[in-house]
């Protein structure tokens, strides 16, 4: 039982973390759709910041931009 239950755990925070990843590269395509720089899409996001407090709208936001800056340094090597 407790094995079962430690495999639920797992699967569900590996489908969390999948589900976050998709969630993270969709903003940032967005963001980055039809700008010509990667610093102009973090100033996109930028521009749209969420405004209210919700630790998961910043937690996005934020992962959001690393994403495009990973993304920009890659690119650039």
């Amino acid at each position: 039982m407790a094995e079962s239950l430690i495999n639920l755990i797992q699967k569900q925070a590996r489908d969390s973390e999948n589900h976050t990843t998709k969630l993270v590269s969709e903003i940032a395509d967005i963001a980055m759709k039809n700008k010509k720089t990667y610093s102009e899409a973090i100033s996109e996001l930028r521009r749209n910041r969420p405004v209210s407090n919700s630790a998961e709208e910043q937690r996005l936001y934020s992962l959001a931009i690393e994403f495009i800056k990973q993304k920009a340094m890659s690119n650039s090597i």
